[in-house]
């Protein structure tokens, strides 16, 4: 099995990117990041966005690994994006839980 090269690589900054696209169309971490409420259209151009990059995290998946282990590197990099994002989202709650 070949290693994880530079099309693995920006499928997991894709996959971060898009999950972070995901996180701010939440308007609990808009508030949050920005401090007011989100305009009209820019949730739906935020998810637009979202999706786009992990259809293109997908495609820089397959172009390291194939088609073989393409789609394994990918859920990795979805799984890895999702859990990096989400920690990253929420460490405020987490970290207040805990005292």
């Amino acid at each position: 099995m070949n290693s994880v090269g530079l099309w693995g690589l920006a499928a997991l900054v894709m996959s971060c990117a898009g999950f972070l696209a995901f996180g701010m169309t939440t308007r609990r971490h808009y508030e949050a990041k920005y401090l007011a409420s989100s305009p009209a259209g820019l949730v739906r151009r935020l998810r637009t966005t979202a999706w786009t990059l992990l259809i293109l995290a997908a495609v820089c998946a397959f172009l390291d690994q194939g088609p073989i282990f393409g789609p394994v590197l990918w859920s990795g990099t979805v799984m890895i994006g999702a859990a990096l994002v989400f920690l990253t989202l929420n460490r405020t709650q987490i970290f207040q839980a805990e005292k």
